[in-house]
């Protein structure tokens, strides 16, 4: 992960009152542990604003209303992130500090870093200092910015973002019965969405493809789209690993060809093995999922700039992101007749496994499908090439 955006210096001077047990600050940046932060010469952020009064049981009696303040006043603050929380560990080094950030992909600490700020703006607007932390605070926060119109899913981002610069300013676990409380609570208040029935069947899509003409007579869009839908299918495995597969990475052989991941993913957690992609060859041509990828590789070697299996349609030919393999499966579903105003491109997964769960045993299909399991998983993570050959034919069934 890069760490371009990391500046760390540490400070050996003694610490005032203030900021004991803080660290210095960054690029000559006002100390956060200083609570005249209020009035650091940094960027301006919006704030919405809300009458504390109206939160009933909610809200402490401590904490101050600001129904005064205008919706969408701006408030000074320092910009809050998680770097700037590291950097005030005292004593520690850059070097410690890049390997300390290194706990969080970087869409994670953006994530985190697009709601510190708003805790920064919800403490300050209350004389409170934002890095000292408690549960009463937290969750007048998390309700403030539920007022506000965030989800159940934006919420648990923020208290994760809120609860981490604890964790980071005081080296203790925040434990908070009364936050699951809360947090169970916002469930609650949310409103009860209908789960569909049922999941789309894989053969609708193959039949599809047997339409189609051969793979030398697509355009290079149709034989895009056939490629990740067929591994899609085969494989069960997310748009984001579908999206990270490198030719760099493949081997190919006269019965399949394999794909290992080398890249981060979102379910990689530690030591844990990345999955093994395994294409079979299959008997029905229009339908080999082999035939299909070493036909697109073909097509594209020319163009291609990038060790990527995947690339734009387009010049320059780059890599594509997971939004346009997510467009690419949900125009494959739409054109086969699946509503995809219900199933989206995830919905492959699930229909894949369910197909195969008809044929093979539930441990096959996890292994098969990477699922994140406390046991099965980080026992099957990555097994033998039969065992993934069995999965791909299973949902192949019908050939």
């Amino acid at each position: 992960m890069s760490l371009y955006f990391l500046s760390f210096q540490c400070h050996p001077s003694s610490p005032s009152k203030a900021d004991s047990g803080r660290g210095g600050n960054i690029d000559g940046g006002p100390n956060l542990a200083d609570r005249s932060v209020v009035g650091s010469t940094s960027h301006a952020t919006q704030s919405t604003a809300i009458d504390t009064s109206t939160q009933d049981g909610c809200i402490d009696s401590t904490v101050r209303s600001s129904a005064k303040t205008p919706v969408d006043a701006p408030t000074q603050v320092s910009g809050l992130s998680i770097e700037r929380a590291i950097s005030q560990i005292r004593g520690l080094s850059s070097e410690a500090g890049a390997i300390f950030i290194a706990n969080w992909k970087a869409s994670t600490i953006k994530q985190y870093n697009t709601h510190l700020p708003k805790w920064e703006i919800f403490c300050v607007e209350r004389s409170l200092d934002p890095l000292e932390i408690s549960e009463i605070n937290l969750l007048n926060f998390l309700a403030w910015r539920k007022s506000t119109g965030l989800g159940k899913s934006s919420l648990t981002t923020a208290k994760a973002a809120v609860v981490n610069l604890w964790i980071i300013v005081e080296g203790v676990k925040f434990e908070s019965p009364r936050l699951s409380l809360f947090m169970k609570g916002v469930s609650q208040l949310q409103p009860v969405r209908k789960k569909v029935g049922g999941i789309w069947d894989p053969t609708t899509v193959l039949d599809l493809f047997r339409r189609w003409p051969d793979n030398s007579e697509l355009s290079l869009m149709d034989l895009s789209r056939k490629c990740v839908m067929l591994i899609a299918l085969t494989t069960a495995q997310r748009t984001q690993t579908l999206q990270v597969l490198s030719i760099a990475d493949m081997t190919v052989t006269k019965h399949a060809v394999a794909f290992t991941i080398s890249s981060r993913l979102k379910q990689t957690l530690g030591d844990r093995h990345t999955p093994l992609l395994y294409l079979p060859k299959f008997g029905e041509k229009k339908l080999c999922v082999w035939r299909c990828v070493l036909a697109y590789f073909m097509r594209t070697n020319h163009l291609r700039n990038t060790k990527k299996l995947f690339i734009t349609t387009t010049s320059p030919f780059g890599p594509v992101t997971t939004t346009t393999v997510s467009r690419w499966l949900r125009t494959v579903l739409a054109e086969a007749g699946v509503n995809t105003s219900v199933y989206k491109a995830h919905s492959t997964r699930s229909a894949a496994s369910s197909k195969a769960r008809l044929f093979l045993s539930i441990e096959k299909v996890m292994e098969a499908a990477d699922w994140k399991s406390e046991q099965v998983f980080a026992k099957h993570y990555c097994r033998e090439v039969s065992a993934r050959g069995e999965f791909a034919a299973a949902v192949m069934s019908s050939l």
